[in-house]
Parts: C-alpha cells; sequence; structure tokens
C-alpha cells in the first residue's frame, strides 16, 4: 500500500494540533465574531447566556446564537419535551455550531416521565458529552436522530451516552457524519431495533461517507450496527457490540468493517457479521460465538477471530479457545459479562438515580480491551493501512495520523467513494469542506500540501495555552477527540 505514516507519539500530537488549529479557526480565522455562552439547569432564559448569567434552555440557546458558536452545558438533569433540537445550523466542518458538556459534567436530557426524547440536529452541529435517554416507551418512536431532508452534511455525534431508545442512532439521508466514542445502552429494543440504523432512504447512497468507531453497544435487541437500504462508502470500526440479536449487518456497497468486537448476541441464530451484496472488506474483527454470514467470494474476510466451534470463512482466520478469554483479551469471561450486566442494571434505574451513580464511568473503562503481549491476537491482525505497521485484531489499536488518511487507506483496498447522487467521485481530500484534517502531504498542518514552509507556519496553534490539544484553551484534561481511528 502507497501510504505514508508517522510513529504513533508523533501521529497523536499532530492530531492533536491539527484538531486545535481547526477549532481555533472558529475563533481566529472564519469566524472572529463566534461566541460561547452556557447553560444550567438554574439558568434563566432572561439571562445573557454568559458563564455567570447562564440560560436555562436548549430551545432558548438555539434561538439566540449565531452559527458557529458553542454552547457549554453545565452538570444537571435538563427535563424535556418529547422532542430537543440542536442548531442553528453551522457554518463548515470547520466552524462548527457545537453543544458540549463542560469539563466533567454530566449532562442528561430526558423527559418529565423519565421517557427518552427524539433529538434532531442541523447541519454542520456537533453534540459533544451529552446524555440522551431513559426508560423505554414501548408505544414511543424516539430516537438520537442526525439525518436531514433530503440530505444532511456534515455532523457529529462525540462521546455522547444514548439509553433506553427503540433505535439509538438513527441515520437516513446524511453524508459525511462522525459518531465516535459513544456509549449505547438498551437500545434497539425490540427485534427490528437499532443501536444504529444507517439507511440509504429511498434511494442509492442518501446515506455516504459515515465513520462509526470507537463506540460502545451493549444490552439492547435487534441490530448493534445496522446498514440498509443501500448506504454507501461507510467506514465501522473499534466497536464493542453485546447483547443485540445480531453484531453489525450491512448491505449497499464499499464498506470497510475492521477491529470491531462482538461478544455474546442474545440469540442463537445471531450473526457477528453479516453481509448482502458485495465490494465490502471485514478485517481484524473478534466474532466470539457469532460467525460471519454472506457472500465471501465478492468481499473481502481477512485476519478475524472466531471460535473453534463455529464456520470459520476468509483468510487467514485466528481460532480462539472457549475458556482462555484472560489470557486472550485481558479480561475473563466472567468480569465481561458481570460488568455487562451490571451496566445493564444501573441503566435501568430512573434517570436521577443514573445521574448520582459513580459506578458508570469505571464499569465502562472495563470494556476498552487491551490485548495482552502473548495474546493469539496480538499484531495477528491486516494492517490495512500501512503494512509497515502490526496490527493486532480487535479494538485494541492504533490510530492513523487524521482521517485523510484513513479515506486514503479506504481506497487503497479498491473501495469507492460514492456522493449523493449515487456517482463515484475522486474528493478532494486537502479540501478542508470535505474532511476537518489536511492532506497527509501538508507537513506543516496549513492546508496546503507540499509548500515551503518546512514546519512551523506561525499560525498560533494552542501548544502552549491548551496543554491537553482538545481546542477549549484551558487545561482540563479532557480530549475530545484524542485521534481517531485504527491500526
Amino acid at each position: 500500500m502507497v501510504v505514508s505514516f508517522i510513529s504513533h507519539k508523533s501521529f497523536l500530537q499532530e492530531y492533536l494540533i491539527v484538531l486545535s488549529f481547526l477549532l481555533i479557526c472558529v475563533f481566529a480565522v472564519e469566524g472572529s465574531d463566534a461566541e460561547t455562552r452556557y447553560i444550567a439547569t438554574n439558568g434563566d432564559d432572561h439571562n445573557p447566556g454568559t458563564q455567570d448569567r447562564p440560560w436555562k434552555t436548549v430551545e432558548h440557546a438555539g434561538q439566540s446564537i449565531n452559527s458557529g458558536d458553542t454552547v457549554i452545558i453545565e452538570d444537571g438533569i435538563y427535563r424535556v419535551g418529547t422532542h430537543l433540537g440542536f442548531g442553528p445550523i453551522g457554518i463548515s466542518i470547520n466552524q462548527m455550531t457545537t453543544y458540549k458538556a463542560a469539563p466533567n459534567a454530566r449532562v442528561i436530557f430526558s423527559g418529565e416521565k423519565d421517557y427518552p426524547p427524539t433529538v434532531g440536529s442541523y447541519d454542520f452541529v456537533r453534540l459533544e458529552g451529552l446524555w440522551f435517554g431513559g426508560k423505554w416507551d414501548p408505544n414511543g418512536t424516539g430516537y438520537v436522530g442526525p439525518g436531514g431532508s433530503p440530505i444532511g452534511h456534515g455532523k457529529e455525534i462525540i462521546n455522547c451516552t444514548i439509553f433506553g431508545y427503540t433505535d439509538g442512532i438513527l441515520i437516513g439521508t446524511m453524508e459525511y457524519l462522525l459518531v465516535y466514542g459513544n456509549r449505547l445502552i438498551h437500545n434497539g429494543l425490540t427485534p427490528y431495533g437499532h443501536g444504529i440504523y444507517l439507511s440509504g432512504g429511498s434511494s442509492d447512497a442518501r446515506c455516504n461517507h459515515v465513520i462509526v468507531d470507537n463506540n460502545i453497544f451493549i444490552e439492547g435487541q435487534g441490530y448493534g450496527i445496522h446498514g440498509w437500504h443501500n448506504p454507501k462508502s461507510m467506514i465501522i470500526t473499534r466497536n464493542f457490540i453485546s447483547g443485540h440479536d445480531h453484531g453489525i449487518v450491512m448491505n449497499g456497497g464499499d464498506h470497510i468493517i475492521a477491529n470491531n468486537f462482538v461478544w455474546r448476541n442474545n440469540i442463537e441464530t445471531g450473526h457477528g457479521i453479516a453481509f448482502a451484496g458485495k465490494h465490502k472488506v471485514a478485517v481484524n474483527n473478534i466474532l466470539l460465538g457469532h460467525q460471519f454470514a454472506g457472500p465471501t467470494k465478492v468481499n473481502h474476510i481477512e485476519n478475524n477471530a472466531y471460535l473453534e466451534t463455529i464456520r470459520v470463512p476468509g483468510l487467514s482466520p485466528t481460532i480462539l479457545t472457549p475458556g482462555n478469554e484472560e489470557h486472550d483479551f485481558g479480561i475473563s469471561a466472567q468480569e465481561l459479562d458481570e460488568t455487562i450486566k451490571l451496566l445493564g442494571e444501573i441503566f435501568n434505574q430512573p434517570v436521577d438515580q443514573i445521574y448520582t451513580d459513580h459506578r458508570i464511568e469505571p464499569l465502562f473503562s472495563k470494556l476498552k480491551i487491551k490485548i495482552p503481549e502473548d495474546s493469539p491476537l496480538k499484531n495477528a491482525g491486516s494492517a490495512w493501512h500501512d503494512q509497515s505497521i502490526s496490527c493486532n485484531i480487535g479494538p485494541d489499536v492504533n490510530q492513523p495520523a487524521c482521517l485523510d488518511t484513513l479515506w486514503y487507506a479506504f481506497r487503497e483496498w479498491g473501495l469507492k467513494n460514492w456522493n449523493r447522487d449515487d456517482v463515484i467521485y475522486e474528493p478532494n481530500f486537502s479540501d478542508f469542506s470535505d474532511w476537518r484534517t489536511p492532506d497527509p502531504r501538508d507537513n506543516d498542518l496549513d492546508g496546503v500540501p507540499n509548500d515551503s514552509d518546512p514546519d512551523d507556519d506561525n499560525d498560533n496553534i494552542t501548544d502552549n495555552l491548551d496543554e491537553d490539544r482538545d481546542g477549549d484553551l484551558v487545561d482540563d484534561h479532557i480530549d475530545v477527540l484524542p485521534c481517531l481511528l485504527l491500526c
């Protein structure tokens, strides 16, 4: 593969510099008048929305801020109606309207009777660190839905916690969506429900260029991740899925499904990964007790891990022995099951008890699997975006320098970029309007490939002010996007 990479430490630093630069652009380049406002449970919508005099509601914030502004939401439970919308529309992928939880805050949006509200957002809006949910309503149709009409564009759901929905994240007619670092519990609570649903809508490719990375899906029903009605150009990676009927089920074409971990589906006939159609890649996934289903001759299946008791498709599989989980994954099957069960019980509580439960974060941290050095999964995967870097099987993997690099690697497998008109096209990866990071050839990260500026372009990136490199200009030790995506 002709893809150049830097070291893990270097790319982590440079990716966060890129992220900081792009966020600083909101304030310093594109939107010098962009502002930060605040919401708190003890606020008042007659206030100016400053930190010491915050607003009270998201509805008022959406009517009061300008495109590209940021709203910080303080700790607390926010009781809302059946629908909750986040806006206004952002300006671009570099100047998004952002709603984010304050540092170390647990911000929960739920209905008056603990029923989860339906959540929507405008184009170029980021939701970050927020919690949405409640108890499952058997008559409800609530979901977190970042789609759009006729097609949504450039939205992000980052580090959110979503629980109690018939469909957790429901995506239809959407392009350029990033779903990263979220936890989804008790979603898809029917045999046809979903943790996340990627729907192509009424015509092919109406859902395209979606990245679903580093999320946790537990204790639901139906499908963990389901792409149907011909979505195109998807990257599904580093997700942990347990307690759904099926793990990952996809049709459409030109998807890569890599480094996911499917553990204990609900039904004996459930699939770890199932494909319909062709032009998909499945590499480095762990499918425990659940097999792969679908055509293998028109899809590329390689270096996935299975239990020795199931049918094994694809090239170079890794066969695992039941009872060796602690050696293979660094956590025993019993501890993994108990952790998931306890999280399920916690999220069955009333919302006010979920809000005060301090067991949640330590339990979720146990689901971030760390592969032991002597595990058969260690360095056994396909290094699919750089043959010089070894790659584990499963979610415990290094990450590329930037999203652009990931899409270059996506194309190295022969996968295609499809636009909303169901036409293959060649995206301009140095164009910030497509993705938030510059061309990998842009060594000084100023958005201009191969220019004469060798290193420091004097763009006042917050290297010294923002020690945790999350673009907040405060050292709050919370990296909103510590780096992205696999191997």
